[in-house]
């Protein structure tokens, strides 16, 4: 299944990069855009090796606005009914003005994970800047800020990182390098990446998309796992998430499910998927506590992967677990 999910993905890929060296050919500038908005640069020709047999799923949430704060700790203790953990997308204006349900979750042995300080492009937070056409100083603030108010209010600083709005540009790897702590990163869609679900170590350098195919030496990549986000089954170009899924009102491209169409797509993602062993999906906490129809299906979904033999994890604890490293006992980052 991996090579034919590799191809399927390079072959639409190519024609694109086909395109762009035909109608713009020497300084290729649509290519080379795209390049700098992926985390693409040359890719490895040997992605992070799976590191054993184990099927290991990652619920992770993003909490972008002040409501999905409000129902964290019922999310909390949902996951605590299954007994399964959570990876907190967190922003770090969030956190600071009500850091309370943020302390219960990591109370509770969940992940929390920086998700910059502002949201740029957050309607509410920042409307003005998008995260990818920041400048590095700009997006060492936004990192750095929202580490430091973890620290503060929680006593941790996360070790991933994911881009606001999934906003990937590649001048924030060296950025993201200068954090000591910070390990892996999940922004960037399996199914436009040519390695697929596999996760991968960025390359260093910013390249154009004819050179993007070659492959990588390990001193030209950044030391930062990519966990990719696994697909919709039945839309390749969105992560399986809430707002693709069942949002109401959300905009173009947001809720194209039913929640019973969705409930069946999840279980669909997770037969279609036990080759690769790895599935990384990520909700919205108040499209997932909307109504009491949906907060049940949500916990049947969670119930149904663990009796379907995938074990859920962290992201944290599965970018050890690629890395070839023991699992770390601090899941949530690194206690300050």
């Amino acid at each position: 299944m991996r090579s034919s999910y590799r191809s399927a993905v390079r072959a639409p890929i190519q024609t694109v990069i086909n395109v762009a060296d035909a109608v713009l050919p020497g300084h290729r500038p649509v290519s080379g855009q795209l390049v700098r908005r992926s985390l693409w640069g040359a890719l490895p020709s040997t992605p992070a090796a799976r590191p054993d047999t184990i099927n290991r799923l990652a619920i992770t949430v993003d909490l972008d606005y002040q409501k999905d704060t409000d129902v964290l700790v019922r999310l909390v203790d949902l996951m605590g009914r299954c007994g399964a953990p959570l990876s907190v997308a967190a922003v770090g204006a969030l956190v600071e003005a009500d850091p309370d349900p943020y302390a219960y979750a990591l109370a509770a042995g969940h992940e929390i994970v920086n998700h910059s300080m502002t949201h740029p492009d957050n309607p509410i937070l920042n409307l003005d800047e998008e995260f990818w056409n920041l400048t590095k100083e700009r997006i060492r603030e936004e990192i750095g800020q929202a580490q430091r108010v973890y620290e503060e209010r929680l006593g941790i600083r996360p070790v991933g990182f994911r881009t606001p709005h999934f906003k990937d540009t590649h001048k924030m790897l060296s950025v993201l390098s200068e954090f000591d702590e910070i390990r892996y990163l999940s922004s960037v869609l399996a199914t436009t990446s040519p390695l697929g679900a596999e996760p991968y170590f960025p390359s260093a350098a910013d390249r154009t998309w004819g050179q993007q195919l070659s492959p990588v030496e390990s001193g030209d990549r950044v030391e930062l796992l990519q966990l990719p986000l696994t697909a919709c089954p039945s839309h390749r170009w969105s992560p399986f998430c809430s707002w693709h899924g069942i949002r109401d009102g959300g905009g173009q491209g947001s809720g194209m499910h039913s929640l019973a169409e969705w409930e069946a797509l999840w279980a669909r993602m997770l037969t279609d998927r036990t080759d690769d062993g790895l599935v990384v999906v990520y909700f919205d906490p108040h499209d997932l506590l909307r109504d009491a129809d949906t907060e049940a299906a949500f916990e049947r979904m969670v119930r149904l992967a663990m009796s379907s033999g995938w074990e859920l994890h962290t992201m944290a604890d599965i970018a050890e677990a690629y890395r070839g490293l023991a699992t770390s006992p601090e899941r949530s980052g690194v206690s300050s």
